[in-house]
């Protein structure tokens, strides 16, 4: 029986729609949160006041004060921002169908927050799983192989970002924790501008380069061990995108691996039996891989 292919390439056009909603999300300065919602008009105390109503998290409904009802201008630019969100959320839903990753509710609500207060813009960086399905998505690829047993799971999971010391400035009311993680500096190298589908938004965010990405899951794939869910899960994930990099982007691994540091690439050589066992369906990219490290 031929071993399963990893992923499936998904066709052109669908990824020429992933691209465009992707360019329109940042064409907005800021996202509406929760459903698009609709316009109400209130009146208090026999003044008029138009209110976009919506649902948020968990389907409880909210009344935001859009502007004065003599305010037409104010109006019409809610309803056209109102307009551009049903589009998306539209698009959104196509895309999941045809297989591209998207992320629950609950997450893209706290996305939406980080794109509205502009912490992508100053350098935050989507790493962990997020970011795998994410470049999934970029990189106009289908996990086949792993999406039940691994890639749904991710939704239960933390949120995972990452920025250069001294970049950001803490939201307290996150209740954010810091952790050093070993190489980050590699992985954030040079990030990409992607976006990530959650829920019914396409929220524009940095994402690693993916090369860099596989070799990095590689190493953290030696450091779970006592977790050994989360180093499958790691292995998995860079098999996943070295197969779809060595169809895609010729020379893209060899030259992420030429700037690894050692110990990453260390790690990389005690994986590759594994490896190699999880890309039979792909023999390109287990040569590949061989061959950066062999230069190393």
């Amino acid at each position: 029986m031929p071993a399963a292919r990893l992923y499936r390439r998904l066709e052109l056009n669908f990824h020429t729609q992933y691209a465009e909603a992707k360019e329109r999300a940042r064409t907005e300065l800021a996202l509406l949160p929760g459903t698009p919602g609709s316009l109400t008009l209130r009146t208090i105390k026999g003044q008029g006041y138009w209110y976009r109503r919506y649902k948020a998290v968990a389907g409880k409904e909210v009344e935001d004060f859009v502007c004065r009802q003599a305010d037409a201008a104010a109006q019409q630019a809610m309803q056209g921002r109102m307009e551009a969100a049903a589009w998306m959320q539209a698009q959104v839903r196509q895309l999941r169908l045809l297989g591209m990753q998207v992320a629950d509710k609950d997450l893209a609500r706290l996305l939406v927050e980080l794109h509205n207060r502009q912490l992508f813009a100053g350098g935050l960086a989507l790493v962990g799983t997020l970011a795998f399905m994410s470049l999934l998505n970029e990189l106009g690829a289908v996990a086949v192989a792993g999406r039940t047993q691994d890639i749904d799971l991710a939704l239960r999971q933390a949120l995972k970002l990452a920025a250069p010391l001294g970049g950001l400035v803490p939201i307290p009311e996150l209740a954010w924790h810091a952790q050093t993680v070993p190489f980050f500096d590699y992985l954030l190298h040079a990030p990409r501008g992607g976006a990530v589908l959650a829920g019914g938004h396409c929220i524009p965010a940095n994402l690693p380069d993916p090369a860099r990405f596989v070799w990095h899951k590689l190493y953290s794939s030696t450091q779970r061990h006592a977790d050994t869910a989360k180093a499958r899960k790691d292995l998995q994930q860079a098999a996943v995108l070295a197969a779809v990099l060595s169809d895609l982007e010729d020379g893209a691994l060899e030259e992420a691996a030429a700037a690894a540091p050692a110990p990453v690439l260390q790690a990389a050589h005690t994986r590759l039996p594994a490896l190699l066992d999880l890309l039979a369906a792909h023999p390109a990219a287990g040569e590949a891989l061989q061959a950066a490290l062999r230069r190393c």
